[in-house]
Formats: structure tokens, sequence, C-alpha cells
């Protein structure tokens, strides 16, 4: 991001200068396009960070498919049908409980008008599937482990509160269909009570008085109606976020998921009027923010309203609203439908100044042109704070740590454990989910590495097996067993959930079992030692039958 970085601007210079980057244009016509390069406004996107960002985008499409019939394979074309407004009046939603219904006059063809009125509408209930990507339970973001003990603490309303909150939205902006309609007409607060209560004191270990739970949801209920909504002076706008402390790998992060620690503090500003904000301060680093925005500008573009218009919160500076404009509440049991208009004026603060001036002495890790004369130099910079875990990945990605990631490549099982076993750092642990091509790195060194282990082995405990190999003999371990081991040494830790070994002992031919997985496909290959050994006991056991039959 070189108009937003001057870390980015300063590295792309150098590659330019060194040849690295197309080493074959030379003369005029390089410094042209090195100029062009500098020029470029947010990312200079690659493959990498398309297949990165879709990463990001793939759990809020599971958000929004809530919203329309199931199988549906075009979610944009399904929505959009869902679409029942019009007219030159649009809900720009500006905060969590504002939202102002703008006139727009009609500008160009009334086919045009109608598209881009209805495409934002749906950009909206995209920004609130970013808003709320881990209320939702389809992905959990990791988070700086060194800053994890320091993180604030985040309020995530259940996945039952945040489906009726997007069905609210979806109203409002003009969407109908059953689903969102059938999203209205349930309590949340009740359901959400009642789970509190059965999570904190279950069954199994407790024993309930007398109409306990419903007396204690009442109870509950009334505590929650105290607080009273904002009331119409009292509707603000937050001013952007102007980013904080990070560590280098987090500060040259450019696509794909965001930290969760710096993404709860910035998801809040996820609105139209802050995505349209063209204004940028040139820092070290961009923030994560802006990294976000640029991904939606990437696959929304920038215009979103017809030609001509100007937005109001463009035309003054300031956050305040007008203290006359209504307020709509996305956290009552009824869908709002106030008839809002147009404020006089709607002020915002400037583009956040980004992120604090980095060290000196990291700043010229990222700007050594000795350590940018080859790919492999370029790469083992950009990860320098994370070990590479041998078999499973390369210098080409580096996963990062405490965080379930996808095999890159097609090596095997076999494959992947001999490398891991001859090159694998002594700073690592590592849990292999071979049936789904996946794994979790953890670095021994770290100092909540037990919580951090501890959090992800009892996430899947439930349906979940561990197992490891000790003097080429398979052990099956407890989940508090593989915890301890992840943090004795450099460890390989096999997960997987239940498999087909209904016949015989399990642990027999275990590694038989890992191997039959296709490296390409992820499936059990036909031919398999596994498989074979599986349809020849089949086979018996029907010869058995036959001859018992007789």
């Amino acid at each position: 991001m070189p108009q937003d970085s001057s870390a980015d601007s300063r590295f792309i210079t150098q590659l330019m200068q060194d040849g690295v980057l197309f080493p074959l244009v030379t003369g005029q016509e390089r410094s042209s396009l090195q100029d062009r390069l500098l020029a470029s406004p947010g990312r200079l996107l690659t493959l990498f960070s398309l297949a990165q960002d879709t990463l990001f985008l793939e759990p809020c499409a599971k958000v929004l498919q809530q919203l329309v019939p199931p199988g549906i394979d075009d979610l944009k074309s399904a929505l959009l049908k869902e679409f029942r407004g019009g007219g030159n009046t649009w809900p720009i939603q500006f905060s969590e409980s504002v939202v102002h219904k703008i006139d727009i006059d009609y500008a160009g063809s009334p086919a045009s008008y109608q598209a881009q009125q209805m495409t934002t509408a749906y950009l909206q209930l995209w920004l609130f599937a970013m808003r709320y990507i881990e209320a939702f339970g389809y992905i959990k973001l990791a988070a700086p482990y060194a800053d994890s003990d320091a993180a604030p603490l985040v309020y995530k309303p259940t996945k039952e509160e945040a489906k009726r909150r997007l069905a609210v939205l979806a109203q409002y902006l003009g969407f109908d269909s059953k689903r969102i309609r059938s999203a209205l007409s349930g309590n949340t607060t009740l359901s959400s009570t009642r789970e509190f209560l059965g999570t904190t004191r279950p069954k199994e270990l407790y024993e309930y008085p007398t109409d306990w739970e419903h007396n204690a949801s009442d109870k509950i209920l009334q505590v929650l109606s105290i607080p009273r909504a904002r009331s119409e002076n009292e509707a603000f706008l937050s001013s952007l976020p102007v980013g904080g402390k990070k560590s280098i790998r987090t500060a040259r992060k450019r696509c794909g998921l965001p930290v969760g620690r710096f993404y709860a503090e910035d998801c809040c500003f996820l609105y139209i009027p802050h995505l349209m904000d063209t204004s940028r301060a040139v820092n070290d680093y961009p923030t994560p923010f802006a990294i976000v925005r640029d991904i939606i500008i990437s696959f929304w573009g920038r215009e979103h309203f017809p030609q001509g218009f100007t937005p109001p919160w463009q035309r003054s500076s300031g956050v305040l609203l007008p203290s006359s404009h209504p307020v709509v509440s996305f956290t009552s049991e009824r869908a709002p439908s106030e008839t809002l208009s147009l404020p006089e004026s709607i002020e915002l603060d400037p583009h956040p100044p980004g992120t604090p001036p980095i060290p000196a002495d990291q700043d010229q890790i990222l700007t050594n042109a000795s350590r940018m004369m080859t790919t492999e130099a370029y790469n083992s910079d950009m990860d320098l704070d994370v070990p590479i875990a041998a078999g499973f990945e390369d210098e080409t990605h580096i996963a990062p740590l405490n965080q379930t990631a996808y095999i890159a490549h097609n090596r095997s099982a076999k494959e992947i454990t001999k490398l891991w076993n001859n090159y694998g750092t002594a700073e690592l642990s590592v849990y292999y989910i071979f049936k789904k091509r996946a794994y979790r790195k953890f670095r021994l060194g770290d100092p909540g590495l037990f919580s951090a282990v501890s959090s992800f082995v009892y996430e899947v405990a439930n349906d979940h097996f561990f197992y490891t190999i000790e003097n080429d003999e398979v052990v099956m371990l407890s989940a508090s067993q593989a915890i301890e081991v992840a943090q004795t040494g450099k460890r390989l830790i096999f997960v997987s959930t239940a498999f087909e070994h209904q016949e015989e002992p399990p642990m027999v031919h275990y590694w038989d079992y890992i191997c039959s997985f296709d490296p390409k496909t992820g499936k059990r290959a036909a031919n398999s030692t596994a498989v074979i050994r599986k349809q020849h006991k089949r086979i018996s056991d029907s010869d058995s039958d036959v001859e018992s039959e007789f």
C-alpha cells in the first residue's frame, strides 16, 4: 500500500532499484513503471492476496446465506431478488444504532439508479456480516500471543441475537423474505438468557430448584430492561481508528483474515461513510482498518452513489449528529418503522493518521537492500518472527502461530512427517489434522503456551482423538496428555475424528490409515492399504455368512 505506508513505498523502490521486480524493463519505461506503482491507491493485488481475502469473505457469505433459501449458489442474485425498496430515499447506516434515510435525486437511467440503490443496500449487509464475523461461529480470529493477556474484553452477542439484528437491518434496508420475517418473530433475549443459565450452571452438575430456570430468566430480563435506549440527543458517530502498537508481522499484514484484537477495535467503523472517506495520511504502516477497507473496495468498488451526488458527511467536518434526527434501535425486539429525514450536516473526523513510527532497528530490517536481492531473502524477511513448520509449509506460505491453517501444497502424509522429523525446528509443536489437511502450530517459548494449547485441544476434544508416534508405536493421548505432550519439546500430534476401524483394534494399522488420504483431494484413496484391508475383511465376513446359511 504505497500511498498509505512509507515502509511499503521504500520497499517497492528498493526492489525496483535492485532489479527484483520487472528485470527486463529498463530506462525511462522502468522509471515510469515505478512511479505508477508508487502512485497506486490501496494495495497492489496479486493472486495470493485474492486467495487470502476470500478466507475473510467466506464466513461473511455464510452469515448472509441465512437470509435466503438453502442450496442457493448465487448469493447476490438471491438477495437482490428479495429487495423491495425503491424510490429516491436510501437508508444508510452510520453506526450500530443510527440509520439515516437520505434523499438522492435520480441520475442516469432508472435501471442504473435502481441497480446502485440495490447494490448499496447489499453492501451494507456485507458490512454487518464483517462486523459480526465471529458472533455466528463460522470462524474465530487469531490474536497476537504477546498481546492476548492485555486484550480488552469485547462483547460478542449470541448467534440468535446477531441473526435477529441482521434481519432487522435487512428489513430496514428494503429486503423481505420468509427467512427474514422468521428471524424477527422470536424472542432472542429470552433464549440467550436461558442459554447463559444452562452454560454456567449445567444440569449435569447442578440440581435446579422448582421453576428456577424460568424465574431466573425473568429476573435477568428485568435487569436488562433497566438501561434505556439512547435518546435522539445522544446519537453520535465515532471517530475513525488511529491504530496502535503492533508486532512486525501484524504491521506487515496486507491481506487475508484480520487479527482478532485489532479487528475488534476497528470493526465498529465498518460503515459506508467511513469507507468513502478518501483522505489518507502516509505512515510507516497502514492501520488494520485501512487494509479491511481496501479489501472491500477491491470487491465492491469505490462508487456507491449516482454520479454528481455529494454525500452530506463529506460537506463538512465533525462527528456529532443533529439532535433532531431520530435513532433507529437494532437491539429491540421490534423491527424499526421510523421515517427518517436527511440531516442538514453530518461531520466526521479526518482520516486516521495511522500507526506510530516503529523503532529504527525494525525499520532497518524492512529497508535493508542486501536482504531483498532474492525471493528467498524477501520471504524470510517478511516472516522473521514466525518459525516455519517444515513439511507443512515453506517460505512461500508461513501460517501464523496459534491458528488453524490449511496445507497449501500436495505432499503426502509420509512426506510431511519425514520433512518434519528431519528438518522441523525445536521451537514448535504441531497438531496435524490430517483428514482436513490442516495444522496448527505453537511456539514452545511463548509465555501463554499452556492456555493457547488448552484452548485448542478442549475446543475439539469432544469429537476428535489425539495420537502421537513414539519409537514406531502409536500412542493414544487423552486431552490433558495432548496438552502436556505439546509443551515437552518438538512434537507432532495427530488429530482426527472417529475412523473406520470397526472390525479390528484401531491402532493396529493407524499409520496406514493416515497415509490413505489423497494429498490432492483429501479423500481416502481407493487402492490404499487400509481400504483394501477393510474390503478383504468385508469379503471374508460375507463368505462366512454364506457358509453359515448352508
